[in-house]
């Protein structure tokens, strides 16, 4: 009589596939995980950079509104290319890399409340776009003295 030998140690050709099957599996979804992450990152950084630039440009408006009482801002492309630099009292105050939208571009005096808005959005994105508004209001008191 024959003896028949068993040998289970090795895999078959399908629990091999099975698991190569699960194993791309779980790859796609780690790899689509973090690739959704590395976006989702993208994107705030660009909306940061957005925010940083719009709260720079606004503090400069609001310095020369109360020291100055009066400015104007240019919105100067000089390449043509669309990207325009703004303009204050004849200082840039911009990145060439974004648009730029303010209103309104002249004020006159403090003497008036005025209410100021500013929209910085992204050349490569142009969805991607803050906007701020603000009311500007010169506070004026009268000091009178008083002798006591």
């Amino acid at each position: 009589m024959r003896t028949i030998l068993k040998n289970e140690k090795g895999l078959t050709l399908i629990e091999l596939l099975g698991a190569l099957v699960i194993f791309g599996i779980v790859i796609t979804v780690i790899f689509s995980f973090f690739s959704f992450g590395s976006n989702a990152f993208q994107k705030d950084k660009a909306m940061v950079q957005l925010q940083n630039e719009a709260n720079r440009i606004m503090t400069a408006l609001t310095v020369a509104y109360y020291s100055e009482g009066t400015f104007t801002v240019e919105l100067k492309d000089d390449n043509g290319d669309g990207r325009a630099d703004i303009v204050l009292n004849g200082a840039i105050i911009s990145e060439s890399d974004l648009l730029y939208s303010v209103t309104p571009e002249t004020i006159a005096t403090n003497l008036e409340p005025v209410e100021l808005e500013l929209t910085v959005s992204d050349l490569q994105n142009p969805n991607d776009a803050i906007t701020l508004k603000t009311y500007l209001r010169s506070v004026r008191t009268n000091a009178k003295t008083s002798n006591l």
